[in-house]
């Protein structure tokens, strides 16, 4: 790694490296602490298309649609895999291609983030599989107690970086902009439009559809610890909450042991007159909600169309009334073109409005929305924002000193990936983009992006017509 990367190198990033050694003494086995990650001993993904995946992150290892989870569980791709990234041969690793990237720009990634949180609790799970890959054991246990499930594409919102598969609405809209995406991203969405008829209703319920499926998550259910559950937006699906009832009737399941996660825009608590989530989740052990705020109220709901700031605030402060320290809340930023000049706006609104913790992710797809295709100009007084805030106004609202210090490393990292967006700048290879992409949707949704987020808009000279070009430069 170049010392340019290691400067934004995250010091806790050396926690995950420590615990791989920790885990090594542990099962008596060396392990490669650049490869190794603890998801595929524990974890399986899904995708409300039917693609099931070693974590949310990684590419698609396998389809609901032909097989089951207990035949991924024990496949010899699932096994490959656990094995190289013990071993160290990243090169087999390809479906870990999005954690190596983020590792190569010197920013902490999901694996090492999972390594950090996960190995203490489930390094009997690694040593069970050595022993069952070794023949000293007949079995690895088909457990698989941290799943995530994102059973459909039902959403009441349509991000402007989302796309049919994860949102119901976006179908609306995809005819006019599927031509902004390169081939080989719009090629499988619309062959998941034909697949599941979504020209004429647009809702993908493959796992509903499947008996094997709730069959084998009643198989599941005993060895859960942590249930992620995400979409489309979870708090409207019906098949979430048949989920939910057979956590609570299933009389080898304690929902007191198990953790609930939710990846949500909050904006509804209540599915319909007999079930109320809030009285659902008190029967649980722990809820997270990891609530998607994208900007300040304005930013927020414009790049989140249909969101209402006033309404999340106001489910957040029934949630946490209700619910009191069984439930941790954390909002979710996803670091784009809109949101770029309005970070300091936006992590104010969240900690001194919301009260919560604070996290970013980076979008890297679509390109046309990556804040790398601003200009210089915007970029540069972006950084200069975030480099000039006065991060001590998060100590009245977050005690623990660790609490702070997240906080204060998110800012940092924030401002590390805007540098690396300033030195590998797109803004002449995708700003047109940006910008019709942006009026089909505004004239779309009847909305303006000079009304909610005039600070993005600003071209280069080289683009001028040349009266423009002229009174530019003098």
């Amino acid at each position: 790694m170049s010392n340019d990367k290691k400067k934004y190198y995250p010091t806790s990033i050396q926690n995950s490296i420590n615990h791989i050694n920790d885990l090594s003494k542990s099962v008596d086995h060396k392990i490669n602490t650049d490869t190794f990650c603890i998801q595929p001993f524990i974890h399986l993904s899904t995708t409300p298309n039917g693609q099931i995946k070693l974590c949310c992150r990684s590419h698609k290892i396998a389809d609901a649609s032909d097989t089951t989870f207990k035949d991924v569980w024990y496949s010899d791709k699932m096994n490959e895999v656990r094995k190289a990234m013990i071993n160290g041969e990243k090169e087999k690793l390809l479906e870990c291609e999005n954690c190596w990237r983020m590792e190569s720009n010197g920013i902490k990634s999901s694996r090492q983030g999972q390594n950090i949180s996960r190995i203490k609790d489930y390094h009997n799970n690694v040593k069970s599989w050595l022993d069952y890959n070794s023949k000293k054991q007949n079995s690895f246990p088909f457990q698989i107690p941290v799943l995530e499930l994102k059973p459909s594409n039902l959403c009441n919102f349509k991000c402007r970086m989302c796309w049919p598969k994860d949102s119901t609405p976006w179908m609306t809209d995809w005819e006019s902009v599927k031509d902004f995406y390169p081939e080989t991203d719009r090629g499988p969405v619309e062959k998941d439009i034909k697949r599941f008829n979504m020209d004429k209703n647009p809702l993908i319920n493959l796992f509903e559809q499947q008996e094997k499926f709730i069959d084998e998550f009643k198989e599941l259910a005993p060895s859960l610890d942590e249930l992620e559950l995400a979409g489309g937006e979870p708090l409207l699906d019906p098949l979430v909450f048949k989920i939910l009832n057979i956590l609570i009737d299933q009389n080898n399941v304690n929902t007191e042991n198990i953790i609930l996660k939710y990846s949500t825009n909050l904006s509804k608590l209540n599915f319909n007159k007999k079930l109320d989530i809030i009285e659902i989740w008190k029967k649980f052990k722990k809820i997270k909600l990891s609530i998607s705020v994208d900007g300040d109220p304005k930013r927020n709901e414009y790049i989140r169309h249909g969101a209402d700031s006033k309404l999340l605030k106001q489910n957040l402060n029934i949630v946490r009334e209700q619910l009191g320290d069984k439930v941790e809340v954390v909002a979710t930023t996803t670091l784009q073109a809109y949101n770029t000049p309005y970070m300091v706006e936006t992590v104010k609104w969240i900690v001194e409005e919301l009260q919560c913790k604070w996290q970013s992710s980076r979008l890297q797809w679509p390109k046309h929305l990556h804040s790398n295709v601003l200009s210089p100009k915007v970029l540069k007084e972006s950084l200069k924002k975030l480099e000039d805030l006065d991060v001590s106004f998060v100590n009245d609202i977050f005690k623990e000193k660790i609490q702070q210090l997240v906080f204060n490393t998110e800012i940092q990292n924030v401002i590390g990936w805007l540098k690396r967006s300033l030195e590998y700048n797109k803004h002449k290879m995708y700003y047109e983009q940006f910008e019709q992409f942006n009026e089909i949707l505004d004239k779309n949704r009847k909305v303006s992006i000079n009304d909610h987020c005039p600070l993005v808009i600003d071209r280069d000279p080289y683009k001028l017509p040349m009266k423009e070009l002229h009174d530019s430069t003098t």
